[in-house]
């Protein structure tokens, strides 16, 4: 009754492999019955990475447990996770193997390990913005003030004293070689670079998980050139090329929300678009142009703001749609994506701000995530 009742696995075979005990979670895990299982060779019912007849036999001769940790098992499109234990019977007459799923505290170590590396790139992110806001911040200001001496300031004639130098030739020589343009470059430059670094810093910014009031649409906007600004024109994520259709309705509009986490969703989403569209545009043709659609908007019973984030990529399968928003999901090859995601991005919206995040897709048609926040913040202000 113990063995049998056990949340694990744990079957005993004999000393040629052949099974004696199959208690009711090897039944469930393997989709073979106690009646189908008793007296089979056990290397026959199940194809086993680790548990092999060598296996059996060198625990039997020796008498040494075999312990393994963490062995990964593909079923299907999951991957699951075992600690396996193979020890010998008093009477070295046989062998019990004891299975455990570990699969859920493996994902929590991970999701934890996660964590951590993003408040570690957080904190990194927010330290090389303070370094590169000094050096920025002198090269904008000697940029004005020398727009300023040769533009404004530069008038040799007109302070009272004679000079050889002729005004007019001066200001057409600066023209000719466009060191206006230059230096407005310059300062246009600099204001941008400076923009990335505030919203560098602001996402990196540990949140007090106290909720403020902000327009939706400018912390969208703030996502977009941060997306813009952290990917190389040539990688996956690479928004070069992409045209962007905006249509914002919420100008006197507040919703109570945590900035910094309703950011992590827009950018996720925007990314995974971005990376979508690009895969796509290869099987698309030469005609195909890339583009993004995004909307603000109050409903009509005007206490939800509804969000939503389209691309004119391939679409999601029926099937993926039901997957979309599980725990280390992903299509993307190993190394690129980890499936935290939109599971992630699907807890900020419906639990830390009581909203509800789905998807809408047609293969072939693109994709649109829809977000819908209430305006008070779920209660909390």
């Amino acid at each position: 009754d113990i063995l049998f009742s056990m949340p694990s696995v744990v079957i005993s075979l004999d000393r040629e492999g052949r099974v004696k005990h199959w208690n009711p979670k090897a039944e469930s895990l393997t989709g073979i019955s106690v009646s189908e299982a008793a007296g089979r060779q056990f290397d026959r019912l199940v194809s086993h990475p680790v548990i092999t007849p060598a296996l059996i036999r060198q625990v039997l001769e020796t008498g040494t447990p075999f312990r393994e940790s963490r062995v990964s098992d593909r079923r299907g499109e999951s991957v699951t996770y075992e600690d396996i234990l193979v020890y010998a019977l008093s009477d070295r007459e046989g062998v019990v193997i004891h299975i455990q799923d570990v699969t859920e505290q493996v994902r929590l170590e991970e999701m934890m390990i996660q964590s951590e590396k993003m408040m570690s790139l957080g904190g990194l992110a927010a330290g090389i913005a303070h370094e590169i806001n000094n050096p920025l911040a002198g090269m904008t200001q000697t940029a004005e003030l020398l727009n300023k001496i040769l533009l404004e300031d530069l008038d040799l004639k007109g302070n009272g004293k004679e000079s050889e130098w002729d005004i007019e030739q001066i200001n057409g020589f600066m023209a000719a070689k466009k060191i206006p343009k230059l230096l407005s470059n310059i300062m246009g430059a600099g204001q941008k670079a400076a923009q990335i670094v505030n919203n560098m810093l602001s996402f990196a910014r540990n949140s007090d998980s106290r909720k403020v009031r902000c327009r939706i649409s400018h912390l969208l906007e703030e996502t977009i050139d941060l997306a813009r600004s952290t990917h190389h024109p040539l990688d996956e994520y690479s928004s070069e090329g992409i045209r962007c259709v905006k249509d914002y309705d919420d100008a006197h509009v507040l919703v109570a929300c945590e900035p910094t986490k309703l950011q992590q969703v827009f950018l996720n989403i925007i990314q995974n678009c971005i990376y979508a569209m690009n895969l796509y545009r290869n099987d698309a043709g030469p005609g195909y142009t890339p583009g993004l659609s995004l909307s603000v908007a109050l409903t009509e019973s005007e206490d939800t703001l509804e969000v939503a984030i389209g691309d004119n990529g391939p679409g999601i399968d029926t099937d993926l749609m039901k997957k979309i928003f599980d725990p280390f999901f992903t299509t993307k090859p190993p190394g690129i994506g980890t499936g935290l995601g939109l599971s992630i991005s699907y807890f900020i919206i419906t639990q830390t701000h009581k909203g509800d995040l789905r998807v809408k897709s047609t293969p072939g048609q693109g994709a649109c995530f829809l977000i819908r926040l209430p305006v008070n913040g779920g209660g909390e202000d």
